[in-house]
């Protein structure tokens, strides 16, 4: 079974997500990104992968916030070895989840269709958040997720659904170029 931490870098908090190869067993949250750093340092270990959503030029200006979210999305690639660390950018996730990237309101229909994809996990076919989130009574799959735990868990999915990595990205414009 397949155990994957997938991280959404911020240039102070990082969004991350936890799940099972079977994909019944969720966690995540949000968390300042020193306590990212330490949790790495000490349990990346019992991952499989981890997963890092990785910025990719966008033709304009950077900002402060971008190279700091940068500068963190390194930290935590060092600190997850020996563990594997794939790259995948939100291009990537959103091809591979949507179909397409330039999608309108692309983060709500993500996790939409997140809920969807949960809630027949959970044994609504017609999904729904009933299914896929639940109460505190009564806990669905995606119970707790909020804020940037969807992008990471987004992330998560978009990888087990084979999205493309930034090396296959690469590998591939080489390939194109040759």
């Amino acid at each position: 079974m397949t155990r994957i931490l997938a991280l959404d870098p911020g240039s102070s908090e990082t969004g991350w997500a936890i799940i099972e190869h079977d994909p019944r067993t969720v966690e995540g949250g949000k968390l300042p990104n020193s306590r990212v750093l330490v949790d790495l340092r000490e349990e990346a270990v019992s991952f499989d992968v981890v997963l890092l959503e990785f910025m990719a030029p966008r033709g304009m200006p950077t900002s402060v916030q971008d190279m700091e979210t940068l500068w963190w999305a390194g930290r935590f690639t060092e600190a997850a070895l020996p563990m594997e660390v794939v790259r995948i950018t939100r291009d990537a996730v959103k091809r591979a989840l949507l179909g397409k990237v330039n999608v309108k309101g692309a983060d709500a229909v993500l996790r939409q269709q997140l809920i969807d994809r949960y809630a027949a996990i959970a044994g609504d076919p017609l999904g729904g958040k009933a299914a896929a989130i639940g109460t505190k009574a009564a806990p669905g799959p995606l119970y707790g997720i909020k804020a940037d735990a969807w992008a990471a868990l987004a992330l998560a999915v978009a990888y087990l659904d084979g999205a493309e990595t930034l090396d296959q990205y690469r590998a591939r414009k080489a390939a194109e170029a040759a």
